[in-house]
């Protein structure tokens, strides 16, 4: 089976993500304090030993770059599937 790079994808492959999204029509205000005591907590030392301890080394992103994530990874992986004519 050829890569996804073999077949013109400019990923290589998955990746493993973790995110926490808010339901439509979400205050701004809450959002941002949301995000930010997430922040916090993944720099905090501890949470950050405890993830080094397992080979899980954490990224932040804040709600507009997340969001853009979600946007790229449903285009690539929902070509991917057309493609591939897969069915659930």
């Amino acid at each position: 089976m050829p890569t996804l790079s073999e077949q013109g994808y400019a990923k290589t492959g998955g990746d493993s993500w973790h995110g926490i999204v808010a339901i439509r029509g979400t205050p701004q205000p809450v959002i941002d304090a949301l995000a930010k005591a997430i922040q916090d907590a993944l720099l905090s030392p501890d949470v950050i030993e405890k993830l080094a301890n397992v080979q899980h080394f954490d990224s932040f992103l804040g709600p507009d770059a997340f969001r853009e994530k979600i946007v790229q990874e449903r285009k690539t992986y929902g070509e991917v599937i057309r493609k591939a004519n897969i069915k659930v």
